[in-house]
């Protein structure tokens, strides 16, 4: 019997296995199936994928999606998949082959969601296949990227609007976790939305205590917070050298951590992070590399061991403790140094604009790619050996390729294939009569059908170890066969590679003609300044609940403290300070009235005379306290007596 389009509850319980929506889940999904253009702000952790995939799901047609990260966008596409769910990504990197695959399911073999990176909105072939399209829904994810003020806007976003002409009566929704009132406003603005229904959920986490400590040894003190602390942790540094250093020290320290960056290659940061998902180590160590697509519920800490860029991505990373709504801890440590390190790290983050230039032109040199040529070409790259051949310094080097990416000339997605990919072109009638012909590969063949669903009509991610496990070969084996397969054309098959890649989205342009980024450039680098002093003003703010202010910042009043943060807790540890001392103060007070009356200027004399380090403030409280509660009294020419 068909479902009701709008019987969302059904359609979580088929594919997701829920019962029930998370906070604003439900409001969201039943907007977009109402074709409203709608902004959704919920925070890490929220279930904001889901708020376009079950439309998708239940909506006729395609549920575009535009997403900035390369690898999320390969893991949301796996797991779709496993749920039965046609799912595909458009990527830099693929072959034309398997890009004519993608879009020729999404025309007509049934694909319900497509994601692409914001810079394929430009391509004119598939411009011309969208326009063929019946669309259900335009999801902009990450959509914080289109605001010029936003933590990290990437010019490509800004057509996003411009596909709106298409498809004009499709919906769009547009999601972030990190908006603040000016961003979430320009979001809406530039994807030119109609009447958008706007929901936002709370940036408040009351199972979550923001801890900021001042420490000279930092070490020290994150060893201690992790003892005390106990359970599975995450700490997040700087750099990737210092990931090895910090897990070599909580190791010396006798606690079970590992560290993760990605430097790594995928099989490493694959292995490390099934160790930490497992329990069998307690704290990973990581740089920012860390945490896309982690859901482990019992993370009971979050250190941070370096301050980060900016509080969206603090607020991020924190986010991925205390899911399981049991009590956990953010901590971030600092010194003086960590400040000029930041505000260092910013200014190298922005070289000039010729140096850019230069950069671009001597990576186009180093890989030969003459000017208009280059198109969707990919290669192996290696920062360290770049740096060395053209005497840049890697940061600078790095800076450069991220804005590169940024206005869409290079994408460096990295190291993110985490498999192969295979792809059976002919029908099954003839790869039968190639088996038949060709007996030495047919068990291979075999084991590829039973293993892997899909392969006649889209790119399936395969692992050749399984393979070769199944096949009773050896890995290189079975590389070797797939390999001839591919040359005879009977697969095409996509080896993993693990080395980092650099991948040109479009051809090679005169180095010269990066010049109208200008304005765009300075007001990165402005946006980032504020950014970072923003990081800076939250740590060096000893007067103000940590909640609070992450909330201002966001723009979402707080009504009352949390009572768990650094300075909560050292409020009300002042407070029960206060009041003990106002009790022995009370008690001394009575005493030396009983004796005798005194004015107040004599009493407090008299108390700091018996009782060295008295403090007077305390005592001016005391005696207002005693007065309101006629534990003492005063005469006519103003004598205190008890």
């Amino acid at each position: 019997m068909a479902q009701p389009a709008h019987d969302t509850v059904y359609y979580l319980r088929r594919y997701w296995g829920y019962g029930q929506f998370r906070p604003l889940q439900a409001e969201i999904i039943d907007a977009v199936l109402q074709g409203r253009d709608t902004l959704a702000l919920l925070p890490t952790g929220g279930g904001k994928s889901i708020c376009y995939q079950l439309p998708a799901v239940a909506m006729e047609g395609i549920c575009l999606v535009v997403s900035p990260l390369v690898a999320l966008m390969k893991d949301q596409v796996e797991q779709l998949r496993k749920r039965g769910i046609k799912a595909s990504c458009l990527t830099s990197g693929m072959s034309g082959m398997e890009q004519s695959v993608v879009l020729n399911n999404c025309l007509y073999g049934g694909t319900k969601i497509l994601y692409v990176s914001p810079e394929r909105l430009r391509n004119k072939t598939f411009i011309g296949h969208l326009r063929q399209m019946k669309l259900s829904l335009i999801a902009v994810d990450e959509a914080h990227c289109i605001a010029q003020w936003g933590h990290d806007f990437r010019p490509a976003y800004l057509q996003i609007a411009d596909i709106r002409k298409y498809h004009p009566q499709i919906p769009v929704l547009a999601l972030t976790a990190t908006a603040t009132p000016q961003v979430a406003t320009e979001i809406q603005q530039r994807l030119l939305m109609r009447r958008a229904q706007v929901f936002q959920g709370t940036f408040q986490r009351k199972n979550l205590a923001y801890m900021v400590y001042h420490e000279s040894n930092k070490v020290e003190r994150m060893v201690s917070v992790l003892l005390q602390n106990g359970g599975n942790a995450i700490v997040y540094v700087r750099n990737r050298r210092r990931c090895q250093q910090v897990a070599a020290q909580l190791h010396r320290a006798g606690l079970m951590a590992t560290y993760y960056h990605a430097g790594l290659t995928t099989q490493e940061r694959d292995n490390r992070q099934a160790q930490w998902m497992s329990g069998q180590v307690s704290v990973m160590v990581a740089t920012n590399a860390f945490g896309m697509g982690i859901d482990k519920a019992d993370v009971r800490c979050v250190i941070h061991l370096d301050l980060p860029d900016s509080l969206e991505a603090y607020f991020q990373e924190v986010g991925r403790a205390g899911r399981d709504g049991l009590k956990a801890r953010a901590v971030m440590l600092y010194d003086e140094s960590d400040m000029e390190m930041l505000r260092h790290t910013h200014e190298e983050s922005f070289p000039s604009l010729q140096e850019i230039r230069n950069i671009y032109n001597a990576v186009c040199n180093y890989y030969q790619i003459p000017v208009g040529s280059g198109q969707d070409c990919s290669f192996d790259l290696d920062l360290g050996e770049l740096s060395r051949t053209y005497c840049v310094k890697p940061v600078t080097l790095y800076a450069a390729l991220q804005y590169l990416e940024r206005i869409g000339l290079v994408s460096v997605p990295g190291r993110e294939d985490h498999s192969s990919r295979l792809y059976i072109p002919i029908d099954k009638e003839t790869l039968y009569r190639f088996q038949v012909s060709h007996p030495r590969y047919d068990t291979l063949i075999q084991c590829m059908l039973r293993s892997y669903g899909g392969l006649f009509t889209t790119y399936v991610n395969i692992y050749e170890r399984q393979l070769a496990r199944l096949c009773g070969n050896d890995v290189a084996t079975v590389e070797r066969m797939l390999l001839h397969l591919d040359a005879l054309r009977i697969v095409s098959y996509r080896k993993r590679s693990n080395n980092p890649q650099i991948v040109f989205p479009s051809n090679r342009v005169d180095g010269d003609a990066i010049s109208d980024g200008n304005a765009t450039y300075r007001m990165l680098q402005e946006s980032a300044r504020r950014r970072m002093e923003a990081v800076i003003d939250y740590v060096s703010d000893t007067g103000h609940c940590r909640s609070g202010l992450l909330l201002a910042y966001f723009g979402e009043r707080q009504r009352r403290p949390c009572g768990d943060c650094d300075y909560c807790i050292r409020t009300q540890q002042a407070r029960e300070d206060e009041t003990e001392m106002m009790h022995d103060t009370a008690c001394r007070i009575v005493e030396i009235l009983c004796r005798r009356n005194l004015s107040a200027n004599e009493l407090t004399t008299e108390l700091c005379t018996l009782y060295p380090g008295t403090d007077i403030d305390v005592v001016e409280k005391t005696i207002r306290q005693l007065l309101d509660e006629r534990r003492i009294g005063m005469t006519a020419d103003f004598k205190l007596y008890a």
